[in-house]
């Protein structure tokens, strides 16, 4: 159902109490499965029946790293604000195994509405891969849009913009840590040659 974007199916599967981390043969929880496709409507369903925001491939991409990378705008809304409440700071500064983020990978492939989104989020166009930064990236693309969004970022989204944490759950300020587990954060050594 998450693969075909089938969203009333998701949400009746969830409302059945599927195990929402059952993974494909490749190792995939349908979270993961529905931003690959694109499937908002399902990536909304996943995330308010409880699915994992944290769930990355073994080369460390979570889903909004798929979907910034893939163009998903609509995804990426989802997860920042829906089913990344708590883990917004962590998944927006998460890296690939490789120190791919998700900005630097929507910059790199032209997806100016998914740079928006995450700047307004809070991500760091400074973070260095071995390829560059994401401005560095969207340069050598040739990604003029995106050039220009990051040289003249929006700021953070207005209140309404804004996820609402749940009570109890702490805000981060600039330089605040969270560790997301089985992702590489933010100057952490990759472990490959």
């Amino acid at each position: 159902a998450a693969l075909k974007g089938h969203a009333d199916c998701v949400e009746a599967l969830v409302e059945a109490g599927a195990n929402l981390e059952a993974t494909t043969n490749n190792g995939f929880p349908a979270l993961l499965v529905a931003a690959q496709e694109g499937h908002a409507g399902c990536v909304e369903a996943l995330l308010k029946g409880g699915a994992n925001p944290e769930a990355a491939t073994d080369d460390g991409f979570t889903g909004l790293l798929m979907v910034a990378q893939e163009g998903h705008a609509p995804c990426v809304e989802a997860l920042l604000q829906r089913g990344a409440n708590q883990f917004r700071f962590g998944l927006v500064h998460a890296q690939t195994n490789n120190g791919a983020s998700a900005l630097t990978l929507a910059a790199e492939h032209g997806n100016a509405d998914c740079c928006r989104l995450l700047l307004r989020a809070g991500a760091d166009q400074a973070v260095q891969t071995k390829w560059g930064t994401a401005m560095e990236r969207a340069e050598a693309q040739g990604h003029v849009d995106v050039v220009a969004l990051l040289r003249d970022p929006p700021t953070e989204g207005s209140p309404s913009q804004q996820p609402v944490l749940p009570e109890g759950v702490p805000t981060f300020g600039a330089g605040a840590a969270v560790v997301v587990p089985g992702v590489r954060q933010r100057g952490e050594a990759n472990g490959r040659g």
